[in-house]
């Protein structure tokens, strides 16, 4: 197995944002490392009946951290989110969870990870953030970015882990509606990563994000079926050549970065503001040179280069994803 990796840097059009990269280089190619394996050991699937799939990992004090969502959590019933193993993949029965963390619910924290810079830990009260969005059974989990912090050291010794919310967006104050058609969220909106660059006050999301007019019901390549009733007659066609599935459709889509300011999350986190009141401070597309129906897979964040890697899914031969590079400053 292989992985492309183009060498890309990204240059800030300003010191707090994303807004203007250049390509400077080719695609070059990275070796695997450990084989591809369930990391949590089958503990992930213990979470809920329904399909399961992998929300999020983190390397964090010499240990991998994982989480884990179900994709349809139709009662809301998932609690158990995350877990811990051992770096060496190949060590079996090390892993510990899976654990609850915070009171809001799986829905809110079961994704993505990362860690917070060091001149940050002790103002927002911990070492890492965790979160989730924009997952089917909406109700569930969060109408926009949702973040709480936690500290990876308290899983599996106070239950549930406490957090802090610092942003989230429950069903009576989304970042916008469902049914939009809005720059910020509709039911169209996944984000799958986040990053917090060192040196900057910037918390950024990494997701796809459909920008057309908003539309449920089966996708169609057709423009002369759009509006129209489908098989059935309970939907409409919805206008749609990247995705024939019966969903949430806003074609064209972007991939897209939320940029949202630190300090004022630390408001949230001072009693100061709700949760929801914050609103990213800029939302921005994220030009990549592999053009396609590509979806963001996952975001993370090195701090001794200070490089932000990004991945989009199925841009390769074989389904691979390519992993696009950025030079944070």
């Amino acid at each position: 197995m292989r992985f492309k990796f183009p060498r890309e840097t990204l240059k800030y059009s300003s010191s707090s944002s994303l807004k203007r990269f250049f390509i400077t280089s080719t695609l070059a190619t990275a070796s695997v490392l450990q084989p591809f394996i369930d990391v949590s050991e089958g503990k992930m699937f213990t979470v809920d009946p329904y399909t399961i799939k992998v929300g999020g990992l983190m390397v964090y004090g010499g240990k991998l951290y994982g989480t884990a969502y179900s994709y349809y959590d139709a009662d809301g019933n998932q609690v158990l989110s995350h877990y811990r193993s051992a770096l060496n993949l190949s060590v079996k029965g090390d892993v510990q969870g899976m654990y609850e963390v915070g009171s809001l619910g799986a829905g809110f924290v079961s994704g993505y990870m990362t860690a917070i810079p060091s001149a940050w830990q002790s103002a927002f009260g911990g070492p890492v953030l965790t979160g989730q969005c924009c997952l089917a059974i909406i109700s569930r989990t969060s109408y926009g970015p949702a973040v709480s912090v936690f500290d990876p050291n308290d899983l599996g010794v106070t239950h549930p882990v406490p957090d802090i919310p610092l942003v989230y967006y429950p069903s009576n104050h989304p970042l916008a509606d469902w049914s939009a058609t809005s720059p910020y969220f509709n039911g169209s909106t996944e984000i799958k990563g986040m990053v917090f660059p060192q040196n900057t006050r910037s918390v950024l999301f990494f997701g796809r994000h459909g920008i057309g007019t908003f539309c449920y019901g089966p996708g169609t390549s057709d423009p002369t079926l759009a509006g129209k009733p489908a098989p059935g007659g309970i939907d409409s066609y919805c206008y749609d050549p990247e995705d024939s599935s019966k969903g949430t459709h806003a074609y064209p889509y972007v991939s897209q970065v939320w940029g949202y300011d630190a300090a004022a999350l630390l408001q949230v986190k001072n009693g100061q503001v709700q949760p929801w009141s914050v609103q990213p401070y800029a939302v921005w597309s994220l030009h990549v040179p592999i053009a396609g129906a590509f979806r963001i897979g996952g975001a993370t964040y090195d701090p001794q280069t200070g490089r932000i890697f990004v991945s989009q899914e199925c841009a390769d031969t074989d389904c691979l994803p390519v992993i696009h590079v950025f030079q944070a400053p």
